[in-house]
């Protein structure tokens, strides 16, 4: 068992439907350079014969807040919120973004620094553009996360 931010990422990771067509790979925010996705340093995000992004995505969490009526005794609510891009289409985002619900929508995750992670899908957007990746498309999926120690 792991923490929460790896539990999170390893079943994206282990999710054959949701990772496969995500040939730029999958990165936790914390992880990435001040600059975020960049040709020069995250070279595995992009083809680098044309500078395209590739299709990836982002895992992006929220701080935790004391929550509901037992917050003494370490009940929080946070958010985590998963960033899918592609350089042309919507194909592979508007998938990855309906499998990530399946995986974690309504869901319990079991987490060694929590005992008990309950998530919720409370919001998807729109496609975007994303200027600062060279005006790649993009989506977020928001799950809010009530977790117990």
């Amino acid at each position: 068992m792991a923490d929460l931010r790896a539990v999170f990422r390893t079943t994206l990771e282990g999710d054959s439907a949701f990772a496969t067509p995500l040939t730029g790979g999958i990165y936790d925010e914390s992880e990435l350079p001040e600059e975020g996705l960049t040709p020069t340093l995250t070279p595995g995000a992009f083809d680098l014969t044309t500078g395209e992004l590739k299709p990836c995505a982002v895992i992006n969490w929220r701080d935790f807040q004391p929550f509901g009526p037992h917050f003494e005794e370490g009940s929080e609510r946070g958010y985590v919120e998963l960033y899918i891009y592609q350089q042309t289409g919507v194909d592979v985002i508007e998938t990855a973004a309906k499998r990530a619900i399946v995986l974690f929508n309504r869901q319990m995750l079991d987490a060694t620094d929590y005992g008990l992670c309950w998530l919720n899908m409370v919001h998807r957007s729109r496609i975007l553009r994303a200027q600062e990746l060279g005006g790649a498309r993009g989506l977020f999926v928001r799950f809010e996360i009530f977790r117990v120690r």
